[in-house]
């Protein structure tokens, strides 16, 4: 059987002045924490930039703080990431979407966001609606039974509501495990 060539049915030329596209902060993740480390991540500093999880150490993150304890899951890849933005937001506010707007206002270069076990069910919620009108995807992390029970109430779940609203820029990572962190973890290997 006779192959046809490709040359007679596809002709791709490329030049000099072809334009590529891009992402602003592709290679950059973001981290969404709710605890502060005065005068570095608060809320007058809204986010700070770390190359490695000695970075972290030094720059005075306690290893019981939630965003420790993340970072060091993003860091831990296999092919190391080349740097971690994390972000204060707070997780007590009455609006976590006013919080996320004001990270965005102070710092929109990155593309990978997660956030801490300090945020969870409606401001979850809050997350993935704000992150699907932005150029961006916005790892949820989950401890919600009722994502994987069988008999739960799944339909009140964040995976259910990311589902049901055909949301694809915030995938839902769930774990039994809170100390996990299956969202960096796979945005720390990607």
């Amino acid at each position: 059987m006779a192959k046809l060539p490709y040359s007679r049915v596809v002709e791709v030329t490329i030049t000099r002045q072809d334009r590529f596209p891009t992402a602003a902060g592709f290679n950059t993740a973001l981290l969404l924490s709710g605890t502060t480390l005065a005068g570095k991540v608060d809320g007058t500093h809204r986010t700070k930039l770390y190359s490695s999880m000695d970075e972290v150490v030094s720059d005075g993150w306690a290893s019981s703080a939630e965003a420790y304890k993340a970072a060091n899951v993003f860091f831990s890849a296999r092919v190391r990431p080349r740097q971690l933005k994390i972000a204060y937001a707070d997780a007590a506010a009455a609006d976590v979407t006013t919080e996320l707007n004001a990270v965005y206002a102070a710092d929109s270069d990155w593309y990978w966001g997660m956030h801490t076990n300090e945020f969870d069910g409606a401001d979850q919620i809050k997350i993935a609606d704000w992150v699907e009108s932005r150029a961006a995807l916005f790892g949820i992390g989950s401890s919600d039974v009722d994502t994987e029970t069988a008999g739960g109430n799944s339909s009140s779940s964040i995976a259910a509501y990311t589902q049901s609203h055909g949301y694809d820029r915030s995938p839902v990572f769930y774990h039994t495990d809170s100390a996990a962190y299956l969202a960096p973890g796979a945005w720390g290997y990607a």
